[in-house]
């Protein structure tokens, strides 16, 4: 396994504490939904942008990747 991927794996399981963190925050309304809902949104790119670098689609894994750390292309 790369560097990257173990980073990609640290980033995914990063981002489901964070999601689940926040659901269960939002459901003892400690935080607004609108949070939970963008800790879940994280969620779901991280994991469809590690998904399409396992399968070497890179025509869309790299500009996700791009745009999740703000770079501009």
């Amino acid at each position: 396994m790369t560097v990257h991927a173990v980073v990609a794996n640290a980033l995914l399981l990063g981002a489901l504490v964070q999601a689940v963190t926040t659901v269960v925050l939002w459901r003892r309304r400690r935080v607004p939904a609108s949070v939970a809902a963008v800790s879940i949104g994280l969620f779901v790119m991280v994991f469809f942008e590690v998904g399409l670098g396992y399968q070497k689609r890179y025509w869309l894994h790299v500009p996700i990747g791009e745009r999740a750390i703000g770079a501009r292309s």
